[in-house]
């Protein structure tokens, strides 16, 4: 989802119907990736529907691989992969650059996608702990779960090697 709402001065609450959309969509096997949101200048606001609970919440990274500033610094932020001056095509076909977690959720997806594609029987869940083992703080190399009080866990994803047993041989790069 490329959509960010306020509504909640709490991080990991979200709006009762959207809970329930959430537990629904899970429960029926889908995984649900979420921008965490580009206000982090602007109060670092938590947003819906990266806050609710079962969804996987992207933020954004730069080339460096350092905390894009717009991007929110939250507890509920799982991820962050590349968002900043990110080749796209517009409305009208032409190609341009663009910023914000909108962009790490679309690269993150994919590695949903692309981890699915290669194991078809694992679950959602089973999909998801796959990415989030994976994920990697690349500043030093050592293996984060939201150790800092930002929240963060710096991921850039692009082709991830495993081995026969399907296990990860390498961090999601």
């Amino acid at each position: 989802l490329s959509q960010g709402t306020d509504g909640t001065d709490q991080p990991d609450q979200c709006p009762t119907e959207l809970a329930d959309a959430v537990r629904y969509a899970l429960s029926r096997g889908a995984v649900i990736v979420a921008a965490a949101g580009n206000n982090a200048r602007k109060g670092n606001p938590p947003l819906y529907p990266a806050t609710c609970p079962g969804v996987l919440s992207v933020g954004a990274v730069d080339g460096s691989k350092r905390p894009w500033p717009d991007s929110e610094r939250q507890t509920y932020v799982d991820v962050a992969a590349p968002g900043v001056n990110m080749v796209d095509i517009n409305y009208a076909g032409l190609s341009g650059v663009s910023d914000g977690t909108s962009d790490s959720a679309a690269l993150v997806s994919g590695a949903v996608a692309l981890v699915w594609s290669k194991f078809p029987k694992l679950t959602n869940r089973q999909v998801v702990a796959r990415i989030l083992a994976t994920v990697t703080d690349d500043a030093d190399g050592e293996i984060v779960a939201r150790v800092d009080a930002s929240g963060w866990r710096s991921a850039t994803w692009s082709s991830a090697s495993r081995s026969s047993t399907g296990q990860a041989s390498s961090v999601c790069r």
